[in-house]
């Protein structure tokens, strides 16, 4: 039988103890991760946790409707089961018929849902690391060599004990066209993120510095079972003159490189920044934007 849950519902070692051993091990869907970027999420839960879907849900003009909370690439089943494709359609069937709105995303290894909702295919970057650094650096695109000859001819160098507040305040003042577009709610979110993060798994907080010790470039990683996710970085104006952010990426490789691990780069269908991530190689994977819109129609503007 399927549960919907409330959060303080859910028995949190039962949970994370299915994230742990499933085959489908993203730090997404770790209570914890959940918790900092929306506390008040639920989920559907099959029997004794056989499997789990977590739940952003929201209400506008007294009408609930889910979400995908920010910061938060997607939701969608985990399951040890032989049939999670089965369990997903049930879980979504659940879903439809309790929300008449819903804009969330559903992680890659959920291919198929049925035709009457609305689709749209979106895209993150990954690595492979566990080739050695020199196999590796052959993908490595001639722009993004170019780049590293900058950097090394600026005398660029690493500073490994960065502070994750340090560069979202960063990230405000030199990404603009994109910073912009987050409240300070958000931010505030970020920044727990980034707490919660250091608490309970660990953690990469790099930033590039030229000869004279001046910032050009940071970013904050988080690393789970072997999967290191970007959260965030910004470049200065000096920094993308000198390959700042590229000189920091090709560090992190670098380091991991020949291990078994996954460089996970957030990702992004903006092509401009897709591109960025390609340049090292990395590859596109494919998930599901997911939408049903039942309201009536004067009220089919609803959005979060």
């Amino acid at each position: 039988m399927i549960h919907h849950l409330q959060r303080k519902q859910i028995n949190e070692d039962r949970w994370n103890q299915l994230i742990e051993s499933s085959e489908y091990t993203q730090v997404f869907f770790t209570t914890w991760y959940l918790d900092a970027c929306y506390s008040d999420w639920s989920a559907l839960v099959l029997d004794d946790y056989q499997a789990i879907f977590p739940i952003a849900e929201n209400s506008k003009l007294g009408i609930k409707y889910i979400f995908q909370p920010i910061f938060n690439r997607y939701s969608g089943i985990i399951t040890n089961s032989q049939q999670p494709q089965q369990i997903a359609e049930e879980f979504l069937n659940q879903l439809s018929q309790n929300s008449r709105y819903f804009d969330f995303c559903l992680h890659e290894q959920i291919t198929r849902v049925p035709e009457t909702y609305k689709t749209e295919e979106k895209k993150y970057q990954q690595l492979d690391l566990r080739s050695p650094y020199a196999e590796l650096e052959k993908s490595y695109s001639e722009n993004l060599r170019r780049n590293l000859k900058k950097a090394n001819k600026a005398g660029l160098q690493l500073n490994r004990r960065y502070s994750g507040h340090e560069v979202v305040k960063q990230f405000k003042i030199h990404q603009r066209a994109v910073s912009e577009l987050f409240t300070d709610e958000q931010y505030e979110t970020l920044r727990h993120l980034m707490e919660s993060a250091e608490k309970n798994t660990k953690t990469y907080c790099y930033a590039t510095l030229d000869s004279k010790g001046e910032i050009q470039a940071g970013a904050f990683f988080i690393e789970y079972h072997q999967r290191i996710l970007y959260l965030k970085g910004f470049t200065t104006p000096e920094g993308k003159k000198t390959g700042a952010m590229h000189y920091l990426f090709d560090q992190l490789i670098r380091e991991n490189a020949g291990q078994n691990r996954m460089l996970d780069f957030g990702g992004s269908n903006i092509k401009s920044i897709a591109n960025f991530f390609h340049q090292f190689g990395s590859i596109d994977c494919i998930y599901l934007r997911l939408q049903q819109n039942r309201l009536p129609k004067a009220l089919r503007w609803l959005k979060r």
